[in-house]
């Protein structure tokens, strides 16, 4: 049985994955839009393609990215301007998949899914201004902006989550891209989200489900790995 190296890239969410074959690059607060940005504060396109550039042709490559982007950089940028979800979303997949078409070999490719919201409604403005390059003087007058608009319900968020997801797999399938779905496995069967979290944060906490996404991804190993 042939085996591969896998290296995922991802912003802090990928922090809960975990398989002996993967080498995680984590990429704290990086959007997938964000990526395609050679003149972000973050500087994470650089630093993304220095590691890529050192790793064998031959190993596969994982990215999670768009949890940031989908749970604060839409809400950041509504706290300005009138913007619908879905042409957000169009815009910052457009973007990740320019990155990926400019930089990176298709052929390795693998694309992970965004989860859904775990962060309860009672938590999500605070939670939006958690980012850690937010400065106080930042996060004070986001905060004053945030609370002009109205955040939506987290099953709303959650729906929001679900289009972000279908955006992604349908470019995927254009490409012929590999898609790993961790999002349906963490809803019930009214689509809503299993693991709200009692405290604030967007990162999943539940044990369950995070076994639930280990699953997944192991058991896509495992098949990639003896076909």
């Amino acid at each position: 049985m042939s085996s591969s190296k896998y290296h995922l890239f991802g912003d802090s969410h990928i922090g809960c994955i975990n398989h002996k074959d993967i080498q995680k690059y984590q990429l704290t607060a990086s959007s997938a839009m964000g990526l395609n940005n050679p003149k972000s504060i973050s500087g994470y396109q650089k630093k993304f393609l220095n590691i890529y550039n050192k790793i064998s042709k031959d190993d596969k490559i994982m990215l999670k990215f768009g949890q940031v982007d989908t749970e604060f950089v839409y809400y950041i940028k509504l706290s300005s301007k009138i913007i619908s979800y879905v042409e957000f979303a169009i815009d910052s997949i457009n973007k990740y998949f320019k990155f990926i078409l400019n930089n990176l070999d298709l052929k390795n490719i693998i694309i992970l899914s965004i989860y859904p919201p775990f962060l309860n409604d009672i938590h999500v403005k605070k939670g939006i201004t958690l980012l850690h390059f937010m400065d106080t003087n930042f996060r004070q007058k986001l905060i004053k902006k945030l609370n002009l608009i109205n955040i939506p319900k987290i099953n709303e968020r959650v729906k929001f989550n679900k289009i972000y997801n279908k955006l992604l797999k349908e470019k995927c399938n254009e490409l012929n891209i590999p898609f790993i779905d961790l999002e349906s496995v963490l809803l019930n069967n009214n689509d809503e989200s299993l693991y709200k979290n009692r405290r604030c944060t967007h990162h999943i906490q539940n044990k369950e489900g995070i076994q639930k996404i280990n699953n997944i991804i192991t058991q896509f190993i495992t098949n990639n790995n003896t076909n």
